[in-house]
This record gives C-alpha cells, structure tokens and sequence, in this order.
C-alpha cells in the first residue's frame, strides 16, 4: 500500500490530480482510495488530495502519515512535511534544501507557462513526474483516464511534459 498527499493553493488543481491517479490506479485492477480538504475559501488557501492505492483492500482509507508528498506550494509543503516521505515538488514556486535525498524536483509551473501558456496544467506536469518517478500506475493509464476529463488535449501534453522531462 502506498499513500499519496497532493498539496497546493485552491485552484492548482490538486485535487484533480489525486483523482486522476487514483482512476488510473482501479483502471490497473488495484484498489484505490481519493480523498480531499480545502477550506471554504478554495482559491488561495491550502488544499489537499489524497490517494491511497493497493494490491489488497483499503480497510482504513485515510492518509495519516503519506509515503509520498507531491507538492505545488510551499505553505502547505510545510504543513504537511513528513521527514519518513518522498517529496515531488514543484521547484519553479518550492525551494527546498536539497539535503533530503528523497526530494525529486521539477519546474513544473515554468514549463506548462512555456509549452501551454498557463499555470494550470502544472499539476499534470506533476503528476507525469511523479508517475515517470515512481511507476505507482502507468503512463498508459493515466492517459486513458485524461481522455474523460476536459482539456483532454492540454493536460496530455502537460502530463507528457513531466513524464518525458
């Protein structure tokens, strides 16, 4: 079982990309668990997705302590660090120490601004990162996934631009 914390500011799309794993994930056969937080001002402040995914059961479908962080904003990084987690950040908004040797960085931000002229697909970008990185669900089903959900066309692209980064 692994247990993954999407972190972020409202409308970075967070939630949309712990829905997207955790889809492509019960595409693959496996079990998996979404939930997700946000205070009721959604843009702007903290916002979190959470995915769980395993080969058996979810019995307690509830992230206490996540195996893996992927994160768009420093506030809620810091919120919910855990020093036993992998990190995958956003380095172009995060800057991290470097002296965790689990922190795996991309600029996503900078590049879905390059290639899709918007901020918004930087989630994608990230979640292709953190599929390229972890191989928790494949590219393949991630993309069968997008194909259902709006802007199909640019959150490929995004997603591809993580993966094949």
């Amino acid at each position: 079982m692994v247990s993954i914390r999407f972190v972020g500011f409202g409308g970075q799309g967070v939630v949309l990309a712990s829905t997207i794993l955790a889809e492509a994930a019960s595409m693959e056969g496996k079990h998996a668990a979404q939930s997700q937080s946000y205070s009721a001002q959604v843009r702007g402040d903290i916002t979190r997705g959470d995915t769980i995914i395993s080969s058996e059961p979810i019995i307690y479908p509830v992230v206490e302590k996540p195996d893996i962080i992927v994160a768009m904003d420093e506030k809620g990084l810091k919120k919910y660090w855990s020093d036993d987690a992998v990190v995958v950040y956003d380095s172009s908004l995060i800057t991290l120490t470097g002296k965790k040797e689990d922190e795996k960085g991309i600029a996503a931000n900078a590049m879905a601004m390059k290639e899709l002229s918007s901020a918004l697909y930087a989630n994608m970008v990230l979640l292709g990162y953190l599929v390229k990185e972890t191989g928790i669900v494949s590219a393949e089903s991630v993309k069968k996934v997008l194909q259902k959900h709006p802007r199909a066309e640019e959150n490929m692209k995004a997603f591809e631009l993580g993966f094949y980064q």
